[in-house]
This record gives structure tokens, C-alpha cells and sequence, in this order.
């Protein structure tokens, strides 16, 4: 795993060998330019028994897409969404700022949603010019459950999906807004998918992973994480009753399954179609160092793949390979069109790259090099 690899040195994959469809860079955003400290940082707290705890700090803590090909970047650090159109030209800001910004959705009218706070408990709403609007705002914050919340999403009907990751006094809870914010669905441990169906993921097998983090002063910090191996994945019908399950892997790994071992996300990415996008983290690591941004540390980096698996649980291929944070789970990284096509942010040392992975044509297979379709 990945405390067999030394500070510095990288076992040569050549991932791209398992890969569906060549991905294609949309545009770049610098450090300092069209956002505000772009990337990730290694921190220490104190928590209230004075022992270290372990977080991060993100520059863009989240991003979404639109119908007509807008990015949509929530900017932590400067507290606004900032909107880019596929070519990298800066379109707008939202009007004011807004505190600690954890994750960003937008509707089909092009209303944004923005989950923030310090902790992360209410939603603001800005209309497609970025102008703020408050009546909508208020209707949605009288049904909000008054907890910390993750991230949110957005369907094509106007539903709002709210996520809350598991904690010492609670289980994962997953809601459900209605179009009309009038009504709250609650999900316990189970996220709501496709056609009014819903899913749990359960872990069934686990594997302590060593992270190594390298600061600006030179210490080297070591700490211990769970890599996630294997789940079982059950579905429910739209009345909650158990339907049916599977297991990921599905009977045994296979060869570019075996490369990526460690499961990122418990909460999957789903298109039209009912296929799930999952990330997962490879044994190989490398060291990326942001000097050209100040204020942030060095840190460990490793290539994280995203794994398509259709609604039965055969896995269909990797549709990307990027680079991503050793310690944490990249959910906010990766986005997905009705199309298809997979986009995701690729951190570089001085910049970060939007990137596309094209779906594949409907009469294509998985490339035979190396990796054989189910």
C-alpha cells in the first residue's frame, strides 16, 4: 500500500493503457489569477482535548456545470461562486461574500445553490446573474435540518440533494428538497439515485494506509487513514423497500481494478443511465510541491481513477486517471454531464487544469490493451 513507497519516488504505471477515452484539457486557472489559492492544504488543529487533528483547507472546495457548458467554482478563500464559460473566460461573481463556501449546485433556470458557513449549516441563493435571492433562500433555509452539512446537488427537475458524512454522534444522513423547497426527505446512511430509487454502501473489508506529508519547514508528519477495499451496494425502490444487491468488486478484481485497490468515495457519481462513477486511489504516490503559492504546504499526491461500473455492478472501464489528494476523498473533483462525459480538476504545481473525458461513442468497447470486458 501506500506506505511502501518512499518520499519522493513513483512506481512508473502507464494507466493509460486501461483508459476508455482520452481526456482533453478545457483551460487552466493560475494561483492568484482566476482564483483565489487554487489547491490543497495540510494543516494541524487542536481539538477541545488539545490533541491534533487532521484537515484540510481548499481553495476551490467544489464545482458544477451548467446546461450550456458553464463552470460554476466555488472560491473558498474569496467566498463568492465565480462563473466560467468552456473556454476559460471569467463570465461573473456572485454579488457578496459569504463565509467558509463548502459546495455549489445550479438548477435548469440556472438559480445557484451554495452551501456554506462555518459550520456549513445554511444554503444561499443567487439568480443566474449572481444577484442574490433571498424569498427562494428563505424557503429553503425553513426546511434545512440545522446540521452540518457536506455538499449539495441538483437534478434536472430542480430537486436539492444534501449530504451529511458520518460523525461520532450520528450516521450518514442524506436529504431530499423538493423543487417547490417545501418538503425535506430524509435518507439514513443511504443517498438517494435514479428514477426515485435509493442506495446504501457498506464497507466490507478495510486496510490502514500510511500517508507521509512533507512541510515547508521540512518535517515529515505520518499518519494512519482507512483505505476503503471492497463494498456491498444495496438498492431500495422509491418506498424504501430493500430491492436488490451487489458487491464492487463484483467476484474478483481485475487487472486495472488491481492497480487501484483503495475506494476514495462512498458517494458515487450516477448518470442517466444508472451506471456509477467511483474513485479510487492507486498504491503509487509523488510529492507536489505549491512554492509558488505561499501559503500553502507540501503535500502528498497520488493518481486516483474513476471507475465506471453499470447498474449491476460489472465494472465498464476507467474513463479518467488524475492526480489527487493522498489523504482525503476527492468527491468535489469530478462532475458528469447527461451525455456522459466526465470532468474533473487535475491540481498542478502552479495551476490547476479543467479537464474532459469525452464519453465513449455508443458502438465502442473498452479498448483491449491489457484489460478484457466482462
Amino acid at each position: 500500500m501506500i506506505c511502501g513507497t518512499s518520499p519522493g519516488k513513483e512506481n512508473i504505471v502507464n494507466f493509460s493503457r486501461y483508459i476508455m477515452t482520452e481526456s482533453v484539457k478545457l483551460f487552466s486557472l493560475r494561483y492568484g489569477k482566476g482564483m483565489s489559492n487554487i489547491g490543497l492544504s495540510f494543516i494541524l488543529e487542536k481539538d477541545e482535548n488539545y490533541e491534533e487533528n487532521i484537515s484540510t483547507v481548499i481553495g476551490i472546495s467544489d464545482f458544477t456545470i451548467d446546461s450550456e457548458g458553464n463552470f460554476y467554482f466555488a472560491d473558498k478563500v474569496n467566498g463568492k461562486i465565480k462563473k466560467f464559460n468552456i473556454k476559460g473566460e471569467f463570465i461573473q461573481a456572485t454579488e457578496d461574500y459569504l463565509e467558509s463556501v463548502e459546495s455549489v449546485a445550479v438548477n435548469p433556470q440556472g438559480n445557484i445553490f451554495v452551501l456554506y458557513g462555518n459550520p456549513s449549516t445554511h444554503i444561499a441563493v443567487y439568480d443566474n446573474k449572481g444577484k442574490r435571492k433571498m424569498s427562494e433562500e428563505e424557503k429553503i433555509n425553513k426546511v434545512l435540518p440545522g446540521l452540518t452539512l457536506n455538499y449539495i446537488r441538483c437534478d434536472s427537475s430542480g430537486s436539492l440533494y444534501l449530504f451529511r458524512d458520518r460523525y461520532a454522534d450520528s450516521e450518514e444522513l442524506y436529504y431530499k428538497i423538493n423543487p417547490s423547497y417545501l418538503k425535506l426527505e430524509v435518507y439514513k446512511s443511504r443517498c438517494p439515485y435514479v428514477k426515485e430509487s435509493s442506495l446504501s454502501l457498506v464497507i466490507k473489508s478495510s486496510e490502514n494506509i500510511k500517508i507521509r506529508i512533507c512541510q515547508k519547514r521540512g518535517e515529515v508528519i505520518e499518519y494512519y487513514d482507512e483505505g476503503f477495499l471492497s463494498m456491498e451496494v444495496n438498492v431500495f425502490d422509491k418506498n424504501g423497500a430493500f430491492y436488490r444487491k451487489f458487491n464492487l468488486p463484483e467476484s474478483k478484481f481485475q487487472e486495472a481494478e488491481k492497480i487501484f485497490p483503495v475506494i476514495k468515495v462512498k458517494y458515487p457519481v450516477y448518470d442517466e443511465k444508472g451506471h456509477f462513477y467511483f474513485l479510487k486511489g492507486a498504491e503509487v504516490i509523488k510529492e507536489i510541491s505549491l512554492n509558488s503559492a505561499p501559503s500553502w504546504n507540501f503535500y502528498i499526491w497520488g493518481p486516483i481513477g474513476v471507475f465506471e461500473y453499470d447498474s449491476n455492478g460489472r465494472f465498464v472501464g476507467i474513463r479518467a486517471v488524475f492526480y489527487g489528494p493522498a489523504f482525503m476523498r476527492a468527491t468535489n473533483f469530478v462532475k458528469l454531464d447527461p451525455e456522459g462525459n466526465v470532468y474533473y480538476l487535475d491540481f498542478k504545481s502552479d495551476r490547476v487544469d479543467v479537464m474532459m473525458a469525452p464519453a465513449p461513442k455508443t458502438d465502442s468497447k473498452l479498448k483491449k490493451r491489457g484489460d478484457g470486458k466482462r
